[in-house]
């Protein structure tokens, strides 16, 4: 075991080899938190988009398959009900 000391203005700081261990140790787990909670909030904003994408989608599907049904003069829900049986 290695002991460092440092002296400075009047105070003495004893350093150790697990001591830096631990810091080190303490350095990469943060570093490590700290890109999972940027990773995850990368994939909050993928998912909120691709929700919102798909919610346009949903609408656009559901005014074409109204004015399909007109054009056929029936009601969309008609229809919808027809194609599941």
């Amino acid at each position: 075991m290695t002991t460092t000391t440092i002296e400075a203005q009047g105070t003495t700081v004893e350093s150790t080899e697990s001591q830096k261990t631990e810091g080190i140790v303490g350095t990469l787990l943060d570093l490590g938190f700290a890109w999972a909670a940027y990773g995850l909030k990368v994939a909050t904003n993928a998912v909120e988009h691709t929700s919102k994408t798909l919610s346009i989608t949903a609408k656009a599907l559901d005014k074409l398959a109204d004015d399909f049904a007109q054009k056929a003069s029936v009601k969309a829900e008609d229809a919808a009900v027809e194609s599941a049986k």
